[in-house]
């Protein structure tokens, strides 16, 4: 096969993986269940599925890693950028599950709670939409209450939209994938209180753009405008 040489072919390279893990564990399946010792029918099976698991995970790191970061080159729209990276990480969480392999779906979930940290990629981009600034300290101390003074009363709703928008995002993979895998995988059950905690680090920097929103003298002045004409148009979007 010839080199990979975008994110797209990664994309399609991904989906044939996924597919071909879980054609692999469901026949293992149904010949231990249909044989009652099939064990040793499919033990070669199992060590090529093991390969292949090991193999696919590494892919779909890489295409994590990249689909993310040149998501986030989009500086024209930020919150756009966010979606773009949800869509990438929720898109490997979803394959992952779909092999029917414990291990790739515990591993996408560790993987992917890592790039939501307060110290990754899509954290600051989310802790930056107030100032649109390069590098900055991103606790959430700095980035919700000295970052954002200052910052226009626009800025300031998109980010409090992108960063509420974020939490929504985590808190849906933790409804609707991890809650679901808990239920018949053990190991699944820890990482509810870790997307719960990912989820109220972004509701944190929401609420802190919006402290700072409402501290804006002229806001209170113009409160039904301001949600009518600012928050319609750039989070409504």
């Amino acid at each position: 096969r010839e080199p990979i040489s975008n994110l797209t072919e990664a994309d399609a390279l991904l989906d044939e993986c996924s597919f071909a893990l879980q054609f692999g564990h469901r026949f293992t399946r149904f010949v231990e269940g249909a044989l009652g010792e099939g064990e040793t029918v499919t033990a070669t099976l199992l060590k090529s599925l093991q390969t292949l698991e090991g193999l696919y995970i590494q892919l779909e790191d890489r295409y994590r890693d990249a689909g993310v970061r040149e998501a986030l080159e989009d500086m024209d729209d930020p919150l756009a950028a966010l979606q773009d990276a949800f869509f990438v990480l929720r898109r490997g969480v979803d394959r992952a599950v779909g092999t029917l392999s414990e291990q790739a779906a515990l591993a996408e979930l560790h993987r992917t709670l890592a790039t939501l940290a307060l110290d990754a990629e899509v954290f600051q981009s989310a802790a930056s939409l107030a100032t649109r600034g390069e590098k900055k300290e991103l606790s959430l101390i700095d980035a919700v209450d000295e970052e954002v003074r200052g910052a226009s009363i626009e800025s300031l709703a998109v980010a409090a939209g992108g960063a509420f928008a974020c939490a929504s995002s985590v808190a849906a993979l933790k409804d609707e994938v991890v809650g679901e895998l808990a239920r018949s995988v053990p190991l699944a059950v820890p990482l509810l209180d870790d997307f719960d905690h990912a989820s109220h680090q972004y509701d944190e920097l929401a609420a802190g753009a919006l402290s700072a929103l409402f501290d804006e003298p002229g806001l209170m002045l113009s409160r039904r405008s301001f949600f009518a004409d600012v928050v319609a148009d750039k989070i409504g979007r």
